[in-house]
């Protein structure tokens, strides 16, 4: 429970949702989808650590918003947390077939972006600074890769995918892996837009002005 809270939620999926949650639309898909994996997240570990901190968890679930609290029944009191149902992913149609994606290719991405993060000049301080450019060995790229959520899953500013054909792409100066049947390289250069006061990436055209996303997201929330 220990390695998972500290290596997979707190310094991983905390860190990549804390964009999202800040910086986004309060409306949009993206944040509803982040808060409701929050909510399956605390519910397991409701479920988990009950029987050793029961006070603990009790007041945590106090505290979470009436209508996340709506579609659960008790043995006991309604506000109760002894008697709750073991959560059921069941009913997630997709979550296998997400987790085998991730597993499958995002994770490999992740790990591959770790090495060559290592390899960056020592003046670039934060993944923030960087973008990222995948090269696929294919003249059809199979892999399906969302440039946004890699860059939300890799924390920088901006992802770009190239099919690159294969003379050019042996060339490449960078390690290679495979995902599947295609070959992929990674390079991470400086980002050569400014950095946005409000969400901190390197992703405004303009200095000490915000970027598209967040322009649009303060426009909107005064409407």
């Amino acid at each position: 429970i220990q390695y998972h809270l500290t290596n997979e939620l707190s310094s991983f999926y905390f860190d990549v949702s804390k964009d999202i949650l800040y910086c986004d639309s309060t409306d949009s898909l993206k944040v509803k989808q982040t808060q409701t994996t929050l909510y399956y997240i605390l519910d397991t570990y409701r479920h988990i650590l009950t029987p050793v901190l029961p006070v603990l968890l009790q007041e945590v679930w106090n505290h979470l918003p009436t209508q996340w609290k709506s579609k659960q029944t008790s043995k006991f009191d309604s506000d109760s947390i002894m008697g709750l149902k073991i959560p059921n992913f069941k009913n997630i149609d997709t979550l296998e077939n997400d987790t085998e994606h991730f597993a499958k290719i995002k994770l490999p991405i992740l790990r591959l972006f770790q090495r060559e993060q290592q390899q960056v000049s020592k003046t670039i301080t934060k993944s923030s600074q960087l973008k990222v450019v995948l090269h696929v060995n294919a003249s059809e790229n199979k892999l399906l890769l969302d440039n946004n959520e890699l860059a939300d899953i890799l924390q920088v500013s901006f992802v770009e995918v190239f099919n690159t054909e294969a003379s050019v792409f042996d060339q490449l100066p960078h390690e290679m892996i495979e995902i599947g049947s295609e070959k992929v390289k990674m390079s991470l250069v400086e980002s050569p837009l400014y950095k946005c006061p409000r969400c901190w990436k390197h992703t405004s055209e303009v200095e000490d002005s915000l970027c598209h996303r967040c322009d649009d997201v303060v426009t909107h929330s005064h409407l």
